[in-house]
């Protein structure tokens, strides 16, 4: 495996220490982890969207879940829970397909459910720049993506721990920002795609956990220096053994 120096040169942009990271065994049950993931579904996309500042409560998550309309919300929050939805609909789908691997057509695939109707464009590359609010970080320009992803992607997929890899792979991409909108969430689904697949369980970043996530992140863009990143995402995994 390469070191996390030599594994955060140009190709991926930012630095981390593996070295104080402790990584979690997978699940005992092989098949729990997707069991869990269905199970849990409305409290994982209830934490995605709180994350992003969505009004729906839990029980509101629910009852639309259920094909209950919900009233008294923006028919775009309303959208954006049904987007997550499908999006982790489509990760359980594409983990037990083994013909499916980690590449750019998993990403696009996984940001067409996640930001449809959504971000300016979805299910590909952005094609102008973006800005990220609250910090002095400026994200790689549109003609630079192509190269950026595959470079990334092959400095990511030597690494050999696969919790390790999944982690990598969510900064990567909120660092690189890919597309017009719904980068985090995105990347997010494909970090989970990565845990899903090795036996993992799903990794959710609690709602509640909104403003410290925001602050992690906005840390992240301005130093590049994931290992608190990383240890904060550690902290937010849960085992069902």
């Amino acid at each position: 495996m390469p070191s996390s120096d030599s594994a955060c040169d140009g190709a991926l942009g930012f630095s981390w220490d593996s070295s104080r990271l402790q990584f979690p065994a997978p699940a005992r049950e092989p098949k729990k982890p997707l069991f869990m993931l269905r199970r849990l579904m409305a409290e994982y996309v209830w934490d995605v969207v709180h994350l992003e500042g969505n009004a729906f409560t839990f029980v509101d998550v629910q009852t639309l879940l259920g094909g209950t309309t919900v009233g008294c919300h923006r028919q775009a929050d309303a959208q954006q829970v049904l987007n997550q939805q499908r999006a982790l609909d489509l990760i359980a789908r594409l983990v037990a397909d083994p013909s499916i691997h980690l590449g750019k057509d998993l990403a696009l695939k996984i940001h067409a459910k996640v930001a449809f109707e959504e971000a300016l464009r979805w299910g590909c590359f952005r094609t102008g720049d973006v800005r990220i609010s609250g910090t002095s970080y400026v994200p790689p320009p549109a003609a630079e993506l192509e190269d950026r992803y595959q470079r990334g992607l092959n400095a990511i997929e030597r690494i050999e721990n696969p919790f390790e890899r999944a982690l990598v792979y969510f900064f990567w991409g909120a660092l690189s920002q890919f597309f017009f909108d719904g980068n985090k969430r995105t990347s997010r689904a494909v970090m989970n795609f990565i845990l899903l697949r090795n036996g993992y369980y799903y990794l959710t970043v609690p709602g509640e956990r909104k403003d410290a996530f925001d602050t992690m992140m906005v840390d992240f863009y301005e130093t590049r220096q994931a290992t608190t990143g990383m240890k904060f995402m550690l902290e937010c995994q849960r085992s069902w053994d």
